[in-house]
């Protein structure tokens, strides 16, 4: 969703995104509003949880596609199901990783984060990413590294 309001707001659609995010904060603020009492912080909490799922999840992606005349299956298929098997991997290895370590620093959290990282992008890059993307970022990739190595003298690059 946060690139779909990133290329609606770049690309003169950002009335019904700013639209969209408003209606969302108003949502936010009501339904934790509604909620703080009976359930506290988690309240709060689901408050926001709803109208983030409501506005980035549901309407967002809708005036994109709307936008831009792709179907909703279409965008499903191409973003959303690529995407899913990246970030369920990151969510199964995280909560093991907690699991398990049981961080209580930021320090710990940072370094618990990190498996649940390393299997994002390597499960991005193997499943989201077509070959020409993958080709292209290795080639970024790869170019950047050049600049990085030192040079023998007397020889020109």
């Amino acid at each position: 969703e946060s690139t779909a309001s990133s290329i609606l707001a770049m690309t003169g659609h950002h009335r019904p995104a700013a639209r969209a995010a408003a209606a969302g904060a108003v949502v936010n603020v009501v339904l934790s509003i509604l909620l703080v009492r009976p359930l506290g912080l988690v309240g709060v909490a689901l408050g926001t949880f709803s109208a983030t799922l409501l506005v980035d999840a549901w309407i967002v992606p809708r005036i994109a596609c709307r936008a831009y005349g792709i179907s909703l299956r279409e965008y499903v298929r191409q973003v959303v199901v690529p995407l899913g098997m990246p970030a369920g991997g990151q969510l199964l290895v995280s909560v093991a990783t907690r699991a398990v370590l049981k961080p209580n620093s930021l320090l710990e959290v940072t370094l618990a984060s990190l498996p649940g990282l390393v299997v994002f992008v390597t499960l991005f890059v193997t499943c989201a990413l077509s070959k020409a993307e993958r080709h292209r970022w290795l080639s970024i990739f790869r170019d950047a590294g050049h600049g990085l190595r030192p040079r023998r003298a007397g020889v020109q690059a």
